[in-house]
């Protein structure tokens, strides 16, 4: 399984216990493969020395290094291109990739809301501003 971790959750997982540091352990484990931009990766390495300044006990070093040495780059597999605009990387799918079309098309079919769940969200919401019959105290 290939996992893209956000930096709340990696930077978490270094400096603190509960489900972030569970998940890096499952990583260190070999349970999934870590897949980032090279962007990502500088952006974990700066959060986490902005905070090793608040807790010096921790090498960010120790941990960062392996992390960026083994995750894998997604420029690297051809399917995902991206360019440099001012400050902004911009990415999106190779136009070379050989099976860019198909998923293309699962893409834009994951997009499409499910209209059960949406009739589903929205009668809630009904049922919730029906519920009250006056206004609240102030």
């Amino acid at each position: 399984m290939k996992v893209v971790l956000d930096t709340n959750v990696l930077i978490s997982g270094i400096f603190f216990s509960g489900p972030p540091g569970r998940i890096l352990a499952a990583w260190a484990d070999g349970r999934f493969e870590l897949v980032a931009s090279v962007e990502v990766l500088a952006e974990y390495r700066r959060v986490a020395e902005r905070l090793q300044k608040k807790f010096p006990s921790i090498d960010i070093n120790a941990i960062l290094d392996p992390i960026t040495r083994e995750t894998r780059i997604v420029e690297d597999d051809g399917l995902v291109a991206g360019r440099l605009t001012g400050r902004t990387r911009l990415y999106w799918l190779n136009p070379r990739y050989f099976a860019r079309k198909e998923l293309n098309d699962y893409l834009r079919r994951l997009a499409v809301p499910e209209t059960e769940l949406t009739a589903r969200i929205e009668g809630l919401r009904k049922r919730a501003s029906s519920s009250r019959k006056r206004p609240r105290r102030p």
